[in-house]
């Protein structure tokens, strides 16, 4: 059990880290938008 709540916990981060880096990446591309208009 308590080796699965670490993988679980493992997979969360790198859900987290893909989110974070999805979000930047939205973030910037609004800002691109932002400027060509």
């Amino acid at each position: 059990l308590r080796r699965f709540q670490v993988l679980q916990f493992c997979k969360n981060q790198k859900d987290n880290q893909i989110l974070k880096a999805f979000k930047k990446r939205i973030r910037k591309r609004k800002r691109l938008l932002e400027f060509k208009i």
